[in-house]
């Protein structure tokens, strides 16, 4: 008898607004940054994006409300600028600004043109404000790196915690995958890759997802 699951429309928003699964910046010692829902104060409105880490081994403590975050975030940002040569336009400058405060960022960048070698201040733009890490699913709150990365020879699949874990498996397992009337195109299962999909790799999958079980019982909550 086939498994059957049915897409209702998750998104992939749910398992990060919850705990997260990292390795710590410090000691590379696998630990969790935990979601807090609400506020301590009862006066203030619940708080979406509040997340707290405390490495069980080196004490590292992180802390999104802390006036620090931005200096511990561990994935730098980078903020980008595009514009003609300010003296003779004749070539297009380029500017990648490595930052650590976003919310806050310098307002300028200098770039030398190739053609009249003078420097033009080019105006940042704080909207084009991008993650420097080439591989944005592997990282994930104050840019930690995940530990429950399953390793297959299609690819890697990168999952927050064990709530996405077993969402996945229950997917992978499935014979028969279903979709609501009201699921959209942007649902978590959309939005996988064929790999992912494919029956073909169903058991290398699920034995890496297997794995994935076993360490994450050797983690300290």
């Amino acid at each position: 008898m086939n498994l059957r699951h049915i897409d209702d429309g998750v998104g992939k928003l749910q398992f990060y607004y919850a705990d997260q699964w990292v390795f710590c910046p410090e000691c590379n010692t696998k630990g969790i940054v935990h979601y807090q829902t609400k506020s301590s104060d009862s006066k203030e409105t619940q708080c979406k994006k509040h997340f707290i880490f405390t490495c069980s081994h080196c004490n590292r403590h992180l802390d999104s409300s802390s006036q620090q975050y931005n200096l511990e975030y561990y994935a730098y940002f980078q903020i980008t600028a595009h514009e003609a040569c300010h003296f003779c336009g004749g070539s297009r400058l380029v500017v990648n600004q490595k930052i650590l405060n976003t919310k806050n960022p310098q307002a300028f960048a200098e770039a030398e043109c190739s053609v009249c070698n003078r420097t033009s201040k080019l105006a940042l733009n704080p909207k084009n404000i991008y993650i420097r890490k080439a591989d944005r699913l592997a990282h994930t709150v104050f840019g930690l790196q995940l530990c429950l990365v399953a390793n297959t020879r299609s690819g890697n699949i990168y999952l927050h915690n064990l709530e996405h874990l077993q969402e996945l498996k229950s997917y992978i397992q499935a014979g028969l995958r279903e979709r609501t009337p009201n699921t959209g195109n942007s649902s978590y299962y959309s939005r996988l890759p064929a790999w992912i999909k494919s029956a073909r790799n169903r058991k290398e999958i699920l034995k890496a997802l297997l794995r994935l079980e076993q360490m994450a019982t050797t983690i300290q909550p």
